[in-house]
């Protein structure tokens, strides 16, 4: 199966790009602030989407109150001013970082309007296509039954409208959401996912075959990703990336800390409070990957960003979630297309270090 086809929603195809043919398009995605991997997912689909024309972002928040109308810019501010509120460094790193993003986001022009189900897209300018993705847009343990509908693209009567590695998250969805993808997948023109266990699920929901793809992130070349780059890393001093969306477990502390302690590296936290990277924002995450020795990771995005810039990679399973919620598939994914024998996950830090490899020579 291949991981990145050639074509009209993923990479432009040479018909189109020897023709010239416009392709103006809207992003449909989640805007995930505490997440560096979010933010620069949607700047590299933005990216490969602007080669066609123009390409604009419009984000729907993790908060099931929006598709009933009453999520705006306001509710993204006061979750900052929350943050500023709260005592001590986390609540100042909290801030800081959440700052960081909408600097990268307004840089990028990924600050598009939040929707909501009741009020759809407004203003004079209509895109072609609607791309829904990727990342977490069709994981519904974060939506209510309307923002899955927004989320599947069905108020959006009259455009084309696809999806491009969605991600519903999770192992399975819950059974009120079956007919909401079963009906908002009928109305696409084409659809994709991000995992291979999201493809089985979905494709059981709608009857024939939902096509797995490469996430956006590994679209770029590393020379087109140094473009993010805020320039705030020193490559001179060797250090170890640790970047964690969750909380390491113990023995992932204790892996990484007899690592560090063995090889004399120092440390840097992405995103951490007091690290550059906190105001430096997403782009760091990408810089840093580039630049450490080592990585050590639970995220998707760092690992992949790891691999592509060839940096040797431990990629950790997420500790502290819910007991019975596995997000383990797109791991197994990128393991499977890469031919890594389970590399990538381990609970316990006992799997090896994965060597820097030609990801995107794998993938395309």
């Amino acid at each position: 199966m291949d991981l990145c086809p050639r074509g009209p929603f993923g990479v432009p195809s040479a018909r189109h790009r020897r023709t010239g043919h416009r392709l103006d398009t809207l992003i449909i995605t989640i805007n995930d602030k505490r997440n560096y991997g979010n933010r620069l997912q949607n700047w590299a689909l933005s990216r490969v989407l602007s080669r066609r024309g123009t390409c604009r972002t419009a984000s729907t928040l993790l908060d099931g109150d929006l598709a009933k109308g009453r999520g705006t810019r306001a509710r993204e501010r006061a979750a900052h001013v929350r943050d500023l509120l709260r005592r001590g460094s986390a609540g100042h790193g909290a801030a800081v970082r959440r700052a960081a993003v909408e600097r990268f986001d307004r840089r990028w022009g990924l600050d598009g309007p939040v929707l909501t189900f009741r009020g759809g897209l407004s203003g004079r300018w209509r895109p072609d296509a609607v791309v829904i993705g990727s990342d977490q847009v069709w994981n519904a343990m974060w939506a209510s039954p309307d923002d899955l509908s927004l989320r599947l693209g069905m108020n959006f009567d009259g455009l084309s409208v696809v999806s491009y590695a969605a991600s519903v998250g999770t192992e399975n969805v819950p059974e009120w959401a079956v007919p909401a993808f079963r009906e908002g997948i009928a109305r696409m023109g084409a659809v994709s996912v991000r995992e291979d266990r999201a493809a089985d699920v979905l494709g059981g929901i709608i009857g024939r075959p939902v096509t797995v793809v490469a996430d956006p992130v590994a679209l770029l070349t590393p020379e087109e990703w140094r473009s993010v780059f805020p320039g705030t890393v020193d490559g001179r001093k060797p250090f170890a990336l640790e970047y964690f969306l969750g909380e390491p477990s113990i023995e992932q502390r204790a892996a990484m800390d007899a690592f560090e302690s063995e090889s004399g590296l120092a440390v840097r936290r992405a995103g951490a409070p007091g690290d550059p990277s906190a105001e430096a924002g997403p782009g760091s995450l990408a810089e840093l990957a580039c630049r450490a020795s080592v990585v050590f990771t639970d995220s998707y995005h760092g690992c992949l960003l790891a691999l592509l810039f060839g940096t040797p990679v431990k990629a950790f399973a997420r500790s502290g979630l819910p007991q019975g919620l596995d997000m383990s598939s797109r791991m197994r994914t990128l393991d499977r297309a890469l031919g890594l024998g389970g590399a990538l996950s381990s609970p316990d830090g006992a799997a090896p270090f994965v060597p820097g490899l030609s990801v995107e020579r794998a993938l395309r």
